[in-house]
């Protein structure tokens, strides 16, 4: 059965980042949304509609993983190291008064200092 990572688990990967594991990863696949432990890690299944159009919007996985992955400064911190600041600035301006952009602004401000 294949899965596509999302949250944490998306953006370990697509910026190749050395952190430690997140308590659990996140999938999106086939079926209803369940847990698995495998090799002492939680799974997290997602079905089909929990996905969201623009896989390769870094954003989008951020919001997903405060939402359903609880936070993980490590991998937040890495993530804005590698962000382009005016990127993420238009980001949190597109809509000011949402939820996850006020929390990732925060964190944003938090931990760099900015």
């Amino acid at each position: 059965m294949q899965r596509i990572p999302i949250g944490y688990r998306a953006l370990v990967d697509v910026f190749n980042l050395k952190v430690m594991p997140n308590y659990c990863w996140s999938y999106i696949s086939r079926g209803a949304k369940r847990e698995i432990l495998e090799d002492g890690q939680i799974i997290q299944i997602f079905p089909k509609s929990y996905a969201f159009e623009d896989f390769k919007n870094p954003f989008l996985h951020l919001e997903f993983a405060l939402k359903y992955e609880g936070l993980n400064l490590e991998i937040i911190s890495q993530v804005f190291e590698r962000l382009d600041t005016l990127e993420f600035e238009l980001y949190v301006q597109a809509e000011p008064l949402g939820k996850p952009q006020r929390k990732l602004w925060y964190i944003y401000e938090l931990l760099v200092g900015k």
